[in-house]
């Protein structure tokens, strides 16, 4: 069955969707923000990577130092790279969603680790291609 086909049938099915929203769009109005290639490939991530809005404010683009923004994102990639191979050594490689924890010192305290829980989950892009994205659990 061709995706053509597919959408097709859940046409028939369902009717006209009412709304969609593309990842393109939400790229474009900030709801996720997408990961230059070149980190997601240095942490061993083959498709594109997107993180939501909130995990960038949160975890990565706080503070004015662009630099630790850098790091801050590249441990995040390597730490949800970490999480997907520990899942496949688990035998749960074929999960969609894979649960990680990231653990982040913020500046204004100093000494105190942070840590929050994100999932990373795998799906279609716009034209069907495989992307990632990472979110807080209560997200999708």
């Amino acid at each position: 069955m061709t995706s053509e086909t597919t959408i097709d049938s859940m046409i028939a099915l369902f009717g006209e969707p009412i709304h969609t929203y593309s990842r393109a769009e939400a790229i474009a109005d900030g709801v996720l923000v997408q990961v230059p290639a070149e980190a997601q490939r240095r942490a061993g991530l083959r498709w594109p990577v997107a993180v939501t809005g909130t995990v960038h404010g949160r975890c990565v683009a706080w503070g004015e130092d662009e630099v630790m923004e850098a790091g801050r994102l590249n441990e995040l990639l390597w730490t949800a790279h970490t999480a997907i191979a520990a899942a496949a050594r688990r035998g749960d490689g074929g999960a969609l969603a894979v649960p990680f924890r990231f653990a982040f010192h913020k500046v204004e305290s100093p000494g105190i680790q942070r840590e929050v829980r994100l999932t990373i989950a795998a799906g279609p892009g716009d034209d069907g291609e495989p992307v990632m994205t990472i979110m807080f659990p209560d997200e999708d």
